[in-house]
């Protein structure tokens, strides 16, 4: 995001962006109310309006203090994740389910798990050595560059994830729209490459990307 503000000021200073962050579930009730541009999901969106683009593939992990994964196998076995001491979003429902489903497989359960807001996972738990929790590596992606969270990954499929960049449909578009879904497609591009989020490109080429969405 801080980015996308960068280069959008730069390059087109007569577009005004507004952000909002939020859970799927918030993010698609915006989207249907026609509250924004443009959205990211973790499914595709088409309608006779708007359509969605692939932009890149993540995986859901165990993030936490070094001192807490230096143990751990990578990825862990999703018995092993039922013992560990979690902390997770209390909006997390999707994932927390996810990881249920893998328990009543193994009938394991959780030894360990407490939920609270996102910012209490970071500031009370997490930094402080205490506890995991489970999201993508980009979402932490600062703790882990100075050293103070380790990733691990966790035994479940379902955790790859592919997300959409969800928009009007390209012929339907404003310049302005058009000129931030170019600059949306060439910021992920460039993390993807650069390898610093753990992103991973999804099956499409950034050059045919952007030639749609300037076309």
């Amino acid at each position: 995001m801080p980015r996308l503000m960068e280069l959008g000021f730069d390059r087109h200073p007569g577009i005004t962006l507004l952000f909002n962050q939020g859970f799927p579930a918030d993010l698609e009730s915006m989207w249907e109310a026609g509250e924004c541009d443009f959205a990211f999901f973790d499914r595709d969106i088409e309608t006779d309006e708007s359509e969605s683009l692939p932009v890149y593939n993540e995986r859901l992990c165990l993030i936490g203090p070094p001192s807490l994964c230096a143990p751990l196998p990578d990825p862990v076995p999703i018995v092993d994740v039922a013992e560990l001491p979690v902390v997770l979003d209390v909006r997390s429902i999707w994932a927390r389910e996810q990881l249920e489903r893998g328990f009543r497989k193994t009938r394991s359960k959780w030894a360990d798990l407490i939920e609270c807001s996102s910012i209490e996972i970071r500031r009370e738990y997490l930094v402080r050595g205490r506890r995991f929790c489970v999201a993508p590596i980009a979402q932490f992606n600062d703790e882990i560059a100075a050293g103070l969270a380790a990733h691990r990954n966790i035994d479940l499929p379902c955790f790859d994830r592919k997300v959409h960049l969800a928009g009007p449909r390209v012929e339907k578009m404003t310049e302005a729209q058009r000129n931030i879904r170019a600059l949306v497609v060439e910021i992920t591009d460039d993390l993807i490459k650069n390898a610093s989020v753990a992103w991973q490109p999804p099956e499409w080429t950034s050059a045919e990307s952007s030639n749609s969405s300037t076309s």
